[in-house]
């Protein structure tokens, strides 16, 4: 899979899992770590009903910078217990909750699953 416009990673996954309250999986950790913040070529993903959403870019996990997970981590999202990872070109939050992907709607408060894993998501990109 190719990707557009990452950034090298410089943060540390204990003191993003402490900050978080839960140990993030494996293959979100491979893609912070190779593509952090960066944006896959195909991006496209199907919600269903012949609708789809884009990502816009993965979020920062570095601690400085703009749109880092520090930013993200609004109280919905902590209510929740979601872990905010993308954002979408239609201004929605990609998240884990639950071990599954969903899609998070800030402005209507509306929760989506989309599939069982982040591996999965890149998997059915086109």
């Amino acid at each position: 899979m190719d990707w557009a416009c990452y950034i090298p990673f410089e943060g540390d996954f204990n003191t993003i899992e402490c900050f978080l309250g839960i140990s993030l999986p494996n293959d979100l950790k491979y893609v912070i770590e190779n593509y952090n913040k960066g944006c896959p070529l195909k991006n496209k993903f199907s919600l269903g009903n012949d609708e789809y959403d884009e990502i816009d870019r993965f979020i920062s996990f570095n601690s400085d910078g703009e749109s880092n997970i520090y930013d993200y981590f609004i109280d919905e999202i902590k209510e929740n217990k979601m872990i905010p990872f993308a954002t979408t070109e239609n201004n929605n939050i990609l998240c884990l909750k639950d071990s599954n992907v969903i899609i998070y709607n800030v402005e209507n408060d509306e929760q989506k699953k989309i599939c069982s894993s982040v591996t999965e998501l890149l998997q059915m990109l086109y």
